[in-house]
């Protein structure tokens, strides 16, 4: 295997990512349970047995397609070792709500109900999404197994205002861009109109119950669904027709809260969106490099799987690729959407190699288009059960 290397899981319409520079392992998500069973254990087994950690967990944001395979990790790790992990990066209750009271009350019914509920998936050979046996979330497991948690972040939480710029190594360096304070606040606001819904109006105090009842209810959030693009010309791929469509943003607190970072080794720069808003990244990415017309990344993991709520044209237009990685299998919501793609085509300059970790027909199409219409981009397409290796 290369040195230094990006494996894109397949993980069913979530997202995992083993990234490997410098002698560092990153693990991006743990995608759903049957990620993690089918493909990443065996991974983490294989470092271990070579005398490797697994220096950085990261767990983007809540979110069943992001979160399952993760939890399942950590049970797992607790119960019997397997894996040295040596940081995890997690945002939870007790980094968004600062300010807890001590426990003043009998444990509430509602929230019992709440924690007892089960937020793991995993999809078995069918494709059909069945619940997985969960024991404890995520937050739990992370407290009972004593690892460095937010540790860069003075353990608090991971925002652009708490630590913009990390050195992983004394070679790669990690820029993070999203979130910042604002979209913590966002995610703590939504969490407490969703206590107020279910009829919880006391103060929240530090019993675990509550650590347990956000995990969950956050995991579940449930994303405006948009109408898709019509074929007015009856052509799947008609770029002017879709590059025509107006752009609004996704407006999920969760996928708000989102981890999004670069990471530069060796003169290269590589770009993972998570599932965050195109504002946030916008501004940090001017913060940071400055106002230039074209930002060159060797590799970009496309925003929430290629949807169009959170790849503004803006931003695309911000944006030079090598390589541009979709992880779906295309089963919620049919992503990538086809205005995503059409703006990367639009506006990338370079030959862009379109990374798809499972056969799509959106990807079918497009190798269609590339050969009636000429345009400049290559397409990779994963076979859905292996992971995708990618050289760096």
């Amino acid at each position: 295997m290369a040195k230094n290397y990006l494996k894109v899981y397949p993980a069913n319409d979530g997202d995992s990512l083993m990234l490997s520079v410098d002698n560092l392992n990153i693990l991006i998500d743990g995608g759903y349970v049957n990620t993690y069973r089918q493909n990443i254990k065996k991974d983490l087994i294989e470092l271990s047995k070579n005398g490797q950690a697994l220096d950085y967990l990261i767990v983007t944001h809540i979110d069943q397609d992001h979160i399952s395979g993760i939890v399942k990790l950590i049970e797992e790790n607790n119960k019997s070792k397997f894996i040295q992990i040596n940081n995890i990066w997690h945002n939870s209750l007790k980094h968004i709500q600062a300010k807890r009271v001590k426990n003043t009350q009998s444990r509430n019914p509602i929230l019992e109900s709440i924690s007892k509920q089960n937020y793991l998936k995993e999809f078995n050979k069918g494709e059909h999404n069945i619940s997985a046996t969960q024991g404890s979330t995520l937050a739990g497991l992370i407290s009972e197994g004593n690892y460095n948690w937010n540790e860069q972040f003075s353990n608090k939480a991971i925002c652009t205002e708490n630590n913009r710029v990390i050195n992983l190594s004394n070679k790669v360096r990690l820029i993070l861009l999203s979130p910042s304070k604002k979209q913590i606040r966002s995610l703590n606001l939504y969490w407490r109109k969703e206590l107020l819904k279910v009829g919880f109006i006391d103060e929240i105090t530090e019993d675990k119950i509550f650590d347990d009842a956000f995990e969950i209810m956050i995991s579940k959030q449930k994303l405006k669904k948009r109408d898709k693009t019509k074929n007015i010309s009856g052509n799947y791929y008609e770029i002017k027709e879709l590059l025509s469509k107006p752009f609004t943003e996704d407006n999920s607190a969760s996928n708000g809260s989102s981890i999004a970072f670069v990471i530069e080794f060796e003169e290269k720069k590589l770009l993972f969106l998570g599932d965050a808003h195109s504002s946030v990244i916008k501004e940090s990415l001017k913060s940071y490099y400055g106002n230039q017309d074209k930002l060159n990344f060797n590799l970009i993991k496309v925003a929430h799987h290629g949807s169009f709520p959170n790849n503004d044209p803006d931003l695309i237009s911000m944006l030079n690729a090598d390589k541009l990685i979709f992880s779906t299998n295309g089963s919620k919501n049919n992503h990538p959407d086809r205005e995503t793609v059409a703006h990367f085509i639009d506006k990338n300059d370079t030959v862009v190699k379109f990374i798809f970790n499972y056969p799509l027909t959106q990807s079918q199409q497009l190798v269609k288009l590339k050969k009636e219409k000429s345009y400049n981009f290559e397409v990779i397409e994963g076979d859905g059960i292996n992971p995708i290796l990618i050289e760096l």
